[in-house]
C-alpha cells in the first residue's frame, strides 16, 4: 500500500491529473515554460512571463518538501551548499497549472 501512495504522489508531482493515462494527452513544457538552470552552488529557475501569484517548490524523491519560494521577480534562486547529491523535484505552480521537473544535483 505505501509503495502504492508513494507511485500516486510523485506521479501528482510530475503533472498526472489522476485520471487520465494515454500519454498524448500530456504536453509536457509549452514554450512558456520556466528556464532551470543548475549547478553545484544553486538553481536558478527563470521565468519568460511570470506571475506573481507563482510558487516554486523543490523536493526530493521520497516527496518531502525541500525549500518553497514565492516568484517575486524573474528569477528564482535556491541555494543547494547543503543538498545531498541525488534526483530532485523542481514543482512550478500559478492559479491555472503545475509544471514539474527532474533535476540532477551532483
Amino acid at each position: 500500500r505505501l509503495g502504492k501512495a508513494m507511485w500516486w504522489m510523485l506521479a501528482r508531482l510530475a503533472g498526472w491529473d489522476g485520471g487520465t493515462t494515454d500519454i498524448n494527452d500530456h504536453e509536457e513544457y509549452p514554450s512558456s515554460s520556466p528556464l532551470i538552470e543548475v549547478s553545484k552552488e544553486e538553481i536558478r529557475v527563470k521565468f519568460d512571463d511570470f506571475s506573481l501569484n507563482s510558487t516554486v517548490s523543490l523536493y526530493n524523491l521520497n516527496g518531502s518538501l525541500i525549500d518553497t519560494k514565492r516568484v517575486i521577480s524573474s528569477c528564482c534562486i535556491f541555494r543547494t551548499y547543503d543538498y545531498q547529491p541525488g534526483v530532485y523535484i523542481i514543482a512550478v505552480t500559478d492559479n491555472k497549472q503545475l509544471k514539474t521537473k527532474k533535476i540532477v544535483i551532483s
